[in-house]
């Protein structure tokens, strides 16, 4: 149920993202590890090597976007 709240978030999110920069997701999302980067790559046709995986409690750096999910309210907060 996690999961599928999740891709529909991303969903809502797509048109917001800047794909020419880095994309940083935290791993605290319900999707984790390899699988995620490779499905925001097919999502938002963006380039592996753009998306990176942090730690949850590393800031997202300014000149960056960041992706990271809200489990209370179901959403995903983009910083961009």
């Amino acid at each position: 149920e996690e999961n599928k709240k999740f891709i529909i978030a991303l969903q809502d999110v797509e048109s917001k993202i800047n794909k020419q920069k880095d994309l940083i997701i935290y791993n605290n999302t319900p999707v984790t590890g390899f699988i995620l980067p490779d499905l925001l790559y097919s999502l938002f046709n963006i380039e592996k090597n753009k998306i990176k995986v942090y730690p949850n409690d590393k800031v997202c750096p300014i000149e960056n976007q960041c992706l990271k999910w809200n489990s209370n309210k179901k959403i995903i907060e983009l910083n961009a």
